[in-house]
């Protein structure tokens, strides 16, 4: 698919805004989705002249640089020019391999990797953290996407958290236990909105049941016959 959920669009860029981002790359950008948004929010939002940098035949007005790789020839012509200001067409690891290390600020890889095989998943997760200062690996963190290819196995879930968080290897014993109490913490917090969604189906469900009594108990109108 071009494009990824709706639902994952406010946690990303919840993430993105808390880093100074001046350089990004949007890896199987699909139809450009992302690369809009990162144009509208970090370059056009607070600029009350963005349409004429919109109109501008070239970008060299833009703030951020937003660079864009795709693998689907068909898809570049629907994505707007502004979006990106270079777009590559291309097999997305033998176009990350140019690039050089720390060269952008953000990396954005949404919807790709369960397009590739293992071994092939392991190196395009290392080309991510070589070329990006700041990468998050979101929704699923720390395991395989459960969409790949019936003839490879998916990663295992060690494997690829070793890859998407290289910094959980060297933590202290201090931070270890403040990780094991936020896991816990958080387990608590899913319990407890698990039961308050069981409260409201039952009052939802009482609710229609009471009203339906109430109903049954009003006295029955007949009709006056003429």
């Amino acid at each position: 698919m071009p494009f990824s959920n709706s639902e994952q669009i406010s946690p990303i860029f919840s993430e993105i805004k808390r880093k100074p981002v001046r350089s990004v790359l949007d890896v199987g950008c699909g139809l450009g989705v992302y690369g809009m948004l990162c144009r509208v929010q970090l370059d056009l939002y607070n600029d009350e002249q963005f349409y004429e940098k919109l109109e501008a035949p070239n970008r060299d007005r833009w703030e951020i640089r937003i660079d864009g790789i795709e693998g689907t020839p068909e898809y570049v012509p629907l994505i707007p020019d502004w979006a990106y200001d270079d777009l590559e067409v291309g097999e997305a690891l033998q176009a990350l391999e140019h690039r050089s290390d720390g060269q952008y600020d953000l990396v954005l890889a949404l919807a790709i990797i369960e397009h590739f095989s293992k071994q092939d998943g392991e190196r395009f997760l290392d080309e991510l953290i070589r070329i990006g200062g700041f990468n998050r690996f979101l929704p699923h963190p720390g395991v395989w996407i459960a969409v790949y290819d019936p003839d490879d196995q998916p990663i295992e879930p060690p494997s690829v958290n070793s890859k998407a968080n290289p910094s959980t290897a060297t933590l202290s014993p201090g931070e270890e236990q403040i990780v094991a109490l936020l896991q816990q913490l958080d387990g608590h917090v899913q319990q407890m909105l698990e039961q308050q969604r069981i409260t409201n189906e039952r009052l939802s469900l009482s609710i229609r049941i009471r009203s339906l009594l109430e109903r049954l108990r009003r006295p029955f109108r007949s009709k006056p016959t003429s």
